[in-house]
């Protein structure tokens, strides 16, 4: 993670500002934002070409008219990452103000009416795994008692991904990146500390503990097995297949080896991703009992409305309050 900002100038025929985050030097930006905030302002700059419009504009109207247009196909979020998007390139890539804070009282009255207009297409959500899919899973890879050398390697990196993404309530990025000094086997059960992520983009890390399981879903067991036969020459816990002594896995492979696993499986794929392991845990875990607050510790959320969202498909039988009213 990078901790400043670089001193930029641009002429008139320079760069176009889109291209910026690629041939600056770093910034003060995770690597996933950065590809966010790249396309995002390519999008924007792009609807200004075609509605001969200055991305740059010191007026509020070019922005807002942009967001409206685009409030029946994007989410909310959506929209405010594009904005802060835009923000970045004005002030860090320009050095201009940018003329759109959702501060003003002004802009706010504006940005909430866009926020309440239609949406054309529902929300996509990742369908949470359930502890008893990962069970089926883990299962069905060990129906071979005796893989080959490279399938029982892939099993067992593949195991550890999937249980510790589960348990941890990890996202994709979070998987691929942890290293073998980011692991600490307690007597309790496995530490891991996670580095920069999503809502701790200053790096500045947290330590999630995963208690032991039981049989092959245990994440500790998992990962023990797999670092016993992995390649240590990689520092990272899960290195690409391809390239096992040089490469990590990418975060896409994450998705990949979850929806492959669950076809050998026979169950089906329809509305899982990589996304559906941190959904499960937090499902799962609320309808065990767990207070939001203890979930939060775990999936590092620092807003509870955000965690609920994640805990939509609770059956809505359960703990239900008409239970208490005594009718």
């Amino acid at each position: 993670m990078n901790t400043h900002l670089p001193q930029l100038t641009f002429d008139v025929g320079g760069p176009a500002p889109s291209r910026l985050l690629l041939e600056s030097q770093p910034f003060l930006l995770s690597a996933n934002s950065e590809r966010a905030y790249r396309s995002d302002f390519a999008h924007y700059e792009t609807w200004c070409s075609e509605h001969q419009a200055d991305p740059f504009s010191d007026e509020p109207d070019v922005l807002l008219r942009y967001l409206s247009d685009h409030a029946g196909e994007l989410s909310n979020a959506t929209l405010r990452r594009r904005i802060a998007a835009i923000r970045f390139h004005y002030e860090y890539a320009m050095g201009i103000q940018c003329p759109v804070s959702l501060s003003d009282p002004r802009i706010a009255k504006q940005w909430k009416a866009i926020c309440r207009l239609p949406k054309n297409r529902p929300k996509r959500r990742a369908r949470p795994l359930s502890s008893a899919l990962l069970r089926r899973v883990i299962r069905a890879m060990y129906a071979d008692p005796l893989p080959s050398k490279v399938s029982g390697w892939r099993r067992a990196r593949d195991r550890a991904i999937l249980c510790v993404g589960f348990a941890g309530g990890l996202r994709r990025s979070e998987i691929v990146a942890l290293q073998e000094k980011d692991l600490s086997f307690e007597r309790e059960g496995l530490l891991l500390r996670v580095g920069s992520s999503k809502t701790d983009q200053m790096a500045e890390g947290i330590e999630v503990g995963l208690r032991r399981g039981q049989g092959l879903t245990c994440p500790v067991g998992a990962v023990k097995d797999w670092l016993a036969i992995k390649s240590h020459y990689v520092n990272h816990v899960f290195p690409s297949s391809r390239f096992p002594e040089s490469a990590p896995l990418t975060p896409r492979s994450v998705g990949n080896i979850l929806l492959r696993r669950m076809e050998e499986a026979g169950l089906s794929t329809k509305g899982f991703s990589a996304h559906s392991l941190r959904a499960g845990m937090i499902t799962e875990a609320k309808r065990a009992g767990a207070s939001e607050y203890d979930i939060a510790r775990v999936s590092r959320h620092k807003s509870l409305d955000v965690l609920r969202s994640y805990i939509r498909e609770l059956d809505p039988w359960v703990n239900n309050p008409t239970d208490k009213l005594g009718l």
